[in-house]
């Protein structure tokens, strides 16, 4: 398996290949720094240094010249080491070596070295340069913590306490008639029944009061978070963890019960919007008749005329009202989502906060046997 996909095995999620790829070559220098010593023979190699210096690419354990263990001296030494006046000029039998800029010098003259070359990593493939089965084992350990902190706070990020849009109330209906459509409405027999009584919608049936779902306003801290989950002892990151883990699950609660309220309403509220369209559908089926050939003939100008100018009110309040219904359904649909994402996103987070000191645990003691 690649080093990418036993990464993956360990925290259960894709990552990001370019992070991923500075999470190991990070590693592997720890990884070498706490189990070099002790596979120094087995996976170190020589590399000459010249009078240009050496770009160092890895864990250095011996520098010599011809043999000859050298001394390491601070920069501000150089100019003392190369003068052949100083008692600190450095010979053949007395070579000295130090730092800068990135690059290893020996004096006089360039020498050799024995390191770990810190390894080129690809996240496809199976190999770390020579390390040995048990320092690649605890270097992808090490890539999969980083993986697993990434993703937590990622997570965490990702849980959007933006509010959705309310729709807009189509405001209360107009049924307003003339004194004489009134009375020319009342003459009229629709199924035997004289008359039609004028719609007067029950504003407690339809009113602006949309039920709405305000994410908790908790929030949790990003300071310090990676540093805290990212330190050596384990039982700090597992007590940090754990203190996390609270939190979240406070926050989840809060979360699914103003979901809960909210869909108790949300139904309550969309019940009686369609109440209101069936009473708009059953005055309109009746005010209909007026078209009716058969009907239209039994009546007068102002007895049709008072009907359709009724009609057309009530359609064009339907109308409107079922527009606001489907979008008062759009409204609920996209609460339910961001609800999920968000639900989605807390479990990932809980997941990771569970994994990351197992993970700790194991790398410390992969490096430390």
């Amino acid at each position: 398996m690649s080093l990418q996909g036993t990464v993956e095995s360990y925290i259960g999620i894709s990552s990001d290949t370019t992070a991923l790829k500075a999470w190991l070559e990070a590693g592997s220098e720890d990884v070498a720094r706490k189990l070099g010593e002790r596979y120094f023979d087995q996976i170190s190699e020589s590399a000459a240094v010249t009078v240009d210096g050496y770009t160092v690419n890895g864990l250095i354990k011996h520098v010599h010249k011809a043999n000859q263990p050298t001394i390491n001296i601070p920069i501000d030494q150089k100019a003392l080491a190369s003068d052949p006046k100083s008692m600190w000029f450095a010979t053949e039998d007395s070579p000295v070596h130090y730092y800068s800029n990135g690059k290893v010098y020996i004096l006089p003259g360039g020498g050799d070295i024995e390191l770990i070359k810190f390894p080129t990593v690809s996240v496809t493939g199976t190999t770390l340069g020579k390390y040995n089965s048990h320092m690649i084992q605890a270097t992808v350990l090490y890539g999969s913590i980083q993986a697993a902190i990434k993703a937590f706070s990622d997570s965490l990020r990702s849980i959007s306490t933006s509010a959705i849009g309310i729709p807009v109330f189509i405001g209360t209906p107009d049924f307003a008639l003339t004194d004489d459509d009134k009375i020319a409405l009342s003459t009229i027999y629709f199924d035997g029944v004289n008359g039609v009584t004028p719609l007067t919608l029950d504003h407690t049936l339809v009113d602006s009061n949309v039920p709405t779902y305000t994410v908790d306003d908790t929030t949790i801290s990003y300071t310090g978070m990676d540093a805290s989950l990212s330190q050596d002892d384990a039982e700090m990151v597992q007590a940090f963890s754990s203190k996390a883990g609270l939190e979240l699950n406070e926050f989840q609660k809060s979360q699914y019960e103003r979901l809960n309220n909210f869909n108790k309403d949300n139904v309550v509220y969309q019940a009686k919007i369609q109440k209101a369209i069936e009473e708009l559908r059953v005055q309109q089926q009746k005010l209909a008749a007026v078209y009716d050939q058969e009907f239209k003939k039994d009546l007068t100008e102002k007895q049709f005329n008072a009907a359709k100018s009724y009609e057309a009110k009530v359609t064009e309040y339907r109308t409107k009202l079922e527009q606001f219904q489907s979008n008062v359904q759009i409204y609920s649909a996209q609460i339910q989502e961001e609800a999920g994402l968000r639900a989605a996103s807390i479990q990932t987070a809980q997941a990771m906060l569970q994994l990351i000191p197992s993970l700790r645990n194991e790398y410390n003691l992969t490096t430390s046997r």
